[in-house]
Parts: C-alpha cells; structure tokens; sequence
C-alpha cells in the first residue's frame, strides 16, 4: 500500500500508510497522549503501561506476510501527529485477527471506518477469508461500530481456547467468500484469543510492561 491522503482542512491533511519502525517514538507518543487509560484498556484487554520500551517493541515488530499494520498521521503546519493505528494478524491460513484504535479527538469522524476498509483490504489480498477480533463486553462503542460493519458474534463453546471472561469474539467474512461457517472454522478462529493471553503472559514476564489497573 502507498500513503493514502485525505484533506481535512485547508490547515491539515490526514495520511493513512503502512506503519514502520521510524513510527516508533510517534507510536508511543500516540499511546501515552493520544489515549487515555480506558482507551488503552479497551485497545489492549489489560491497563498497560504505554512508556513500555517491551510493548512498543512488540507492536513495531511485523512478522513478513503475517502481519501488517497501519498508522493514520494528520500532517499540519506545525508538524506531523499520529491519530489512529490499526493491524492485522494472521493467525492460519484464512484466518485473521484485527485489532484498531483512534485517538479521542479523532472520534466520529470516520477513522476507524477508514482503518477497517484497510484492513479488509489487506486481508483479501493476502487470501484471508475471515476476519476476527476480541471485543470487551463493556466497550459499547466498539460493539456498535463493528455490528455497523457486518461483524456478528462468534458462538462460544466454551472450549480451551475460550474468549477470557469479559471478552467476546466478533467475526465477518469477507466479501466474496461464503457466509456460512463449519464447526471447524468456528474453532480455529478461536487461536486469536489465544494469541492475545500468550502477548499478554510474555508482557508481564518482562516485569514493567503492565502497571495495576486504576
């Protein structure tokens, strides 16, 4: 993907393009002024501590055609501010996790909408087929947005691979593919929860990476 631009105002542009590792410093400046504490909760499951050198290593760090990522900059006169990010996972052959964030003042202006069609896009042309994402239970405002995008809630077996307590799993198949889903594909998407308690796990073995909830 090349940088996608968008004019905001006669003042500021919005690009959207892939996320690289010189995004770093603006990607953590992001985490820690660009979202609040219950932002952060709801974009990571957990109260992370943003300053984390561990987590900000594991969000740049991209495994080659497995994941990618994509940052939203609004591009002014007075410099360049990181608003939005989002990225993708694939966790098996058809099969994605996608997860997004958009800084507070950014809010219901589209963004996220945006970041998500990026994603689907990306998705496709990798040979994704469909997409899933863990959601708090108590995130309505994600909930709603992802129901408007014809995400529908996965049903819970209540397997190994379960959803952690407070989470459900939202799934959405891309367009073109077949809406109906087997008993086998239902479990597999299950290893994107799996996926996040294990990134969770390695996070508090690094012993600062997450600080107690507030």
């Amino acid at each position: 993907m090349t940088a996608a631009t968008l004019e905001i105002t006669r003042q500021a542009t919005l690009e959207l393009r892939p996320l690289t590792a010189a995004d770093a410093p603006a990607l953590q400046d992001y985490l820690v002024h660009r979202l609040d504490a219950a932002a952060r909760r709801c974009r990571f499951h957990a109260s992370v501590n943003p300053r984390s050198a561990a987590l900000l290593q594991r969000l740049v760090a991209l495994r080659p055609g497995r994941d990618f990522a994509f940052v939203a900059v609004l591009k002014h006169d007075d410099g360049d501010t990181l608003v939005g990010e989002a990225r993708l996972a694939v966790l098996e052959p058809g099969v994605a996790e996608f997860a997004l964030s958009v800084a507070g003042t950014q809010q219901g202006r589209g963004l996220a909408q945006r970041l998500l069609q990026q994603l689907r896009e990306t998705a496709a042309q990798a040979g994704v087929q469909r997409l899933v994402g863990d959601v708090l239970e108590d995130n309505g405002r994600m909930v709603a947005f992802i129901q408007r995008q014809g995400f529908t809630p996965s049903v819970d077996d209540g397997g190994a691979d379960a959803c952690e307590a407070g989470v459900q799993r939202w799934t959405t198949c891309l367009p073109g593919r077949p809406a109906g889903r087997t008993a086998p594909a239902d479990a597999t998407t299950r290893a994107a929860g799996a996926r996040w308690a294990a990134l969770r796990g390695w996070l508090q073995r690094q012993g600062a990476a997450l600080v107690p909830a507030r």
